[in-house]
């Protein structure tokens, strides 16, 4: 698909899928054509609500988008991202309002957020909180645009005197706190970049070369076909999560 008005510089596709080991898919993505956002939120595995959890990010992100504006605020990169922010924070609050009404404990979700400017400003920024990846492939190299918040990151160096079923705990999720703790990542655009946002069920199964010998395909084939070969791809080498991907191409025009 081709995003329109001021983003029509941007293809995309999403696909998420349960994968082969899962009862159900805790998992949800948000596609924003007109306002150019993508969503991947990951409710956390095990956790009481984690299906509704994410359900609860990406509903109440497209809410805020779809709610009157003026054109001209809602071309503005820094008013949209604004936008999403607040979402996210009143996401968080009625993730802890459900959880208390229903009593599910640790009820919360990953949540990255990517957020495209128009044709001429050829930038982007992400919102994140948690370990759903995304990654950038200009020409041939393919860059993780974050570090995950998670024990392993968080205590860096001395990471390796955790024991290995604590590296990987989550240390910020939309839903655990008051106050959701989002981290903001400035990102520049150029011609024929290939962004890709996607939970673990991916990044977790897929080595990153091999991810990025697929992205690398988007560019001949568009991303419909590349987020279908990535969701086969964690599907064939076991698929033990469920799989969330959305691939975002920047064409040359």
């Amino acid at each position: 698909m081709t995003a329109s008005g001021s983003y029509r510089h941007l293809v995309y596709a999403g696909l998420t899928d349960i994968g082969r080991a899962r009862q159900r898919n805790e998992d949800a993505l948000l596609i924003a054509p007109d306002h150019a956002v993508f969503g991947v939120c990951d409710g956390l595995g095990g956790a009481e609500g984690g299906r509704e959890a994410s359900r609860i990010i990406v509903d109440t992100v497209a809410e805020a988008l779809a709610r009157p504006a003026l054109p001209a605020a809602m071309r503005s990169h820094a008013y949209r991202t604004l936008l999403v922010v607040q979402a996210l924070g009143e996401a968080g609050r009625r993730i802890r309002l459900h959880a208390a009404r229903h009593g599910h404990r640790g009820m919360s979700s990953t949540a990255t957020f990517l957020m495209f400017s128009s044709l001429g400003e050829r930038r982007a920024t992400l919102l994140h909180a948690g370990d759903t990846l995304a990654f950038r492939l200009r020409g041939d190299r393919m860059q993780r645009l974050f570090e995950p918040h998670n024990m392993e990151t968080e205590f860096r160096e001395a990471a390796g005197d955790l024991p290995p079923h604590m590296r990987h705990l989550l240390t910020r999720a939309i839903g655990i706190r008051e106050h959701e703790q989002l981290e903001p990542t400035p990102v520049d655009v150029a011609p024929r970049d290939t962004f890709l946002v996607a939970s673990d069920g991916l990044t977790n199964m897929v080595e990153p070369l091999r991810i990025a010998e697929i992205l690398s395909a988007t560019r001949t084939e568009g991303p419909e076909a590349t987020a279908r070969r990535l969701v086969h791809e964690a599907n064939e080498a076991g698929g033990r999560d469920n799989i969330t991907v959305i691939v975002v191409h920047c064409v040359a025009a």
